[in-house]
């Protein structure tokens, strides 16, 4: 007998789309029939690689708005399933609004890839804690991606402690590994870097809850010291114009490149010397797990999620958030001493291979599911 589980993610960009990803990949398919609704929003998770792991695929339109026909939609969808596993708030809203107006709801697992509300405007805040624990009485289980993010939640009081579970994102780290026949410098030149480039990459949405500003301050007060050092800014949002105004203001656009979306990701993290991701907030970044997998060296802000992975290790520098001095202090040493990337790098790679990798997560995944629906 296969147990018929429903995933609902709201948008095809970002981590909650990739955890998603990894899970059908990962999961027993002679155990479980695997459903994914998902956004189409031209995001890098597609339906065509959703239905390549053998998943079946559905469309809704969650990814932004609130269309109450797509509640009515997920509640003729949901009563097909034995358990239902929302990814972020957003599924989470559509999803546990259907499933709380049905007589027999299926098990209901809400992960939470970041757990925003804490760090909203205080009206907004108490609102959507309000509605977070509202909803829990359609919450089985709520997945925190680290241990400071589960311990945040408990302090929200959204849901019970005996509710809450800790499941670290995790990886599959052969897909961000060099690919067969990758000529480095090749790639670099392509891209418009000169061989001695001292390439610094962030991957990261230009939102508010990422801290672009203060690399970009950093970039400046490191250009003089560090004539060869460039930052190449991947992905986009909202954020966009208002962050190249201010490297033009900063005269750094002859340092600084904004790239927009892209999908080669694990090219350009094998391409970079030095990833930095500079944020206000996280669960746990899937970017940073990715970019420690192929030996990069790595300075994260020291925030929920980021410190879970560095914190007590040689594997990474921490920086205070918002700090553009401190940030560019660690640019500055780990580009001044090769040897500090290298052992960084190696350090990172192993933490990687022993903690946080897709086997691992899906296998805890199983257990979680497992508790629920045999019982």
């Amino acid at each position: 007998m296969s147990w018929q589980i429903l995933h609902i993610v709201a948008s095809s960009r970002g981590g909650g789309a990739a955890v998603v990803y990894d899970l059908c990949q990962s999961l027993d398919h002679s155990r479980y029939a695997i459903a994914v609704a998902m956004s189409e929003d031209g995001g890098q998770m597609t339906s065509e690689k959703i239905r390549a792991t053998g998943a079946r695929f559905v469309p809704v339109r969650i990814a932004s708005g609130f269309r109450p026909s797509e509640i009515m939609r997920l509640r003729q969808l949901i009563p097909n399933f034995d358990l239902l596993h929302v990814h972020g708030p957003r599924a989470a809203l559509f999803g546990r609004l259907a499933a709380t107006t049905m007589r027999h709801r299926p098990r209901v697992v809400y992960t939470l890839h970041g757990f925003g509300a804490a760090h909203y405007p205080r009206a907004k805040r108490t609102a959507m804690l309000a509605l977070e624990r509202s909803l829990s009485r359609a919450t089985d289980r709520v997945v925190c991606v680290s241990a400071q993010e589960r311990h945040l939640v408990a302090q929200a009081n959204i849901v019970s402690a005996d509710r809450l579970v800790q499941i670290d994102n995790g990886i599959d780290i052969a897909a961000y590994q060099a690919p067969a026949g990758f000529d480095r410098q090749a790639y670099r030149s392509h891209a418009g870097f000169a061989a001695d480039t001292q390439l610094i990459v962030t991957v990261s949405r230009l939102h508010p809850q990422k801290d672009i500003a203060s690399l970009l301050q950093a970039m400046a007060k490191i250009r003089a010291e560090l004539p060869r050092a460039r930052l190449w800014i991947i992905s986009d949002g909202p954020l966009r114009s208002e962050l190249e105004t201010l490297a033009a203001a900063l005269r750094l656009t002859d340092i600084v490149t904004f790239a927009g979306f892209r999908s080669d990701i694990s090219q350009i993290l094998n391409a970079a010397d030095l990833f930095v991701l500079a944020t206000h907030w996280e669960g746990m970044p899937l970017v940073l797990l990715e970019a420690m997998s192929v030996g990069l060296p790595t300075i994260g802000s020291d925030v929920i999620g980021v410190n879970d992975v560095l914190a007590g290790t040689d594997a990474g520098r921490l920086v205070p958030p918002a700090n553009p001095d401190a940030l560019a202090d660690a640019i500055r040493e780990i580009l001044q001493d090769e040897e500090t990337r290298r052992s960084m790098g190696e350090r990172g790679r192993a933490l990687i291979q022993s903690r946080f990798t897709r086997e691992r997560m899906a296998a805890q995944m199983t257990q979680l599911y497992e508790s629920l629906l045999e019982n």
